[in-house]
């Protein structure tokens, strides 16, 4: 399957697909927090296609970040949470909706502010 994504799919195409499911996690629970491992186990993708993704998320407008203690652990290491922002659910929401196709404006690394 992977092979045939990288031979069929241009990578406008491969960006969105992983973009919406990124997308889909934060807005089917947005006020839940998630760390970008969170985000990895969820989606099923490696972190190298997540944190980035999620930096340009951030920065644009879609998902709010805060540095914390991790419960999860003894002694608490600080770790980068995210949760999507009410502007971010609401237009998450409508694309979530849309055609799967790409948008003629998408590009990751002009990720469209909201």
């Amino acid at each position: 399957m992977f092979l045939l994504d990288l031979l069929f799919k241009s990578r406008r195409q491969r960006d969105y697909e992983r973009f919406l499911k990124i997308l889909e996690v934060f807005a089917n629970n947005p006020n839940d927090w998630y760390t970008g491992s969170d985000i990895c186990t969820k989606v099923k993708m490696r972190s190298g296609i997540v944190y980035p993704m999620l930096i340009r998320m951030e920065q644009r407008g879609w998902l709010t970040s805060e540095w914390r203690a991790d419960l999860k652990y003894l002694e608490p290491p600080t770790r980068c949470f995210y949760r999507i922002t009410r502007r971010g659910a609401g237009r998450g929401k409508r694309m979530l909706v849309k055609s799967k196709e790409v948008p003629e404006d998408f590009s990751l690394g002009d990720l469209v502010p909201v």
